[in-house]
């Protein structure tokens, strides 16, 4: 499968090299003891490569020198203009990993904005709501009518398994309507209905590398019906915001 002239390895490959020229600066910071090369697991989607380097390219993301993800799309920062909410490189000891989730996280504005024409000031990640303070960070990526209310929340996992769970547990919350976090058997993702409930979105999009499931969301009080539909769907909904 090729992609504007470049075959899905070779969108791979150009990922990875910008990958892991970042995360050379944070080596040449941190010094000789830390490993050579960093470790992509799971391994990247060609899509995903794809307008991960597209994003770049384009600007609608950078990654600066020690690893965070400066973008319009994320929230200004309170401290000064270098935004420290989203690094791709986490700390665990001695060494960094990659937050695998977080490259999934900026293709997949990448690709609403250069594959199906989204706005970019349509689009927030890490998004909070004056009305549910309580609920930061429940969801990744918000996208937004021009008039600015809640059309789509969507969620990303690292990987498929996390993806279902993610999805099961939505599942869950949906149909048993309100209910404690505590007492919830899927409390990881609970957040997730808790925000839909108070926000109410038309739609609701579950991503990991690759994959996409799209759900349609009607409210009848606290209790949530979910239809699976076609992203088409919701790309239509975003088609028609251009």
């Amino acid at each position: 499968m090729q992609s504007a002239g470049r075959t899905g390895e070779e969108w791979i490959a150009e990922a990875q090299a910008r990958l892991q020229e970042r995360y050379g600066c944070l080596r040449c910071a941190g010094g000789p003891r830390l490993v050579p090369t960093i470790v992509i697991h799971p391994t990247l989607d060609p899509q995903e490569a794809e307008y991960f380097v597209r994003g770049l390219d384009n600007e609608i993301f950078s990654i600066d020198d020690e690893g965070y993800v400066q973008s319009t799309v994320l929230p200004p920062s309170r401290k000064s203009t270098r935004k420290k909410i989203l690094s791709l490189f986490w700390r665990h000891g001695e060494q960094f990993r990659l937050f695998r989730e977080g490259v999934c996280q900026i293709s997949t504005v990448a690709a609403l904005t250069l594959k199906y024409g989204c706005p970019l000031d349509q689009i927030q990640m890490e998004p909070t709501f004056p009305s549910r303070p309580d609920l930061p960070g429940a969801v990744d990526i918000l996208l937004k009518s021009p008039q600015g209310a809640a059309v789509a929340f969507i969620e990303v996992k690292r990987d498929d398994g996390e993806l279902h769970q993610l999805i099961v547990g939505f599942q869950y919350c949906c149909e048993a309507g309100s209910h404690m976090k505590d007492a919830c058997k899927f409390s990881r993702n609970h957040r997730k209905f808790e925000l839909c409930v108070a926000i109410k979105p038309d739609y609701f999009m579950a991503v990991s590398p690759g994959q996409q499931t799209c759900f349609h969301l009607s409210y009848c009080g606290e209790v949530v019906a979910m239809a699976e539909v076609p992203v088409s769907s919701l790309l239509s909904k975003l088609r028609s915001w251009v």
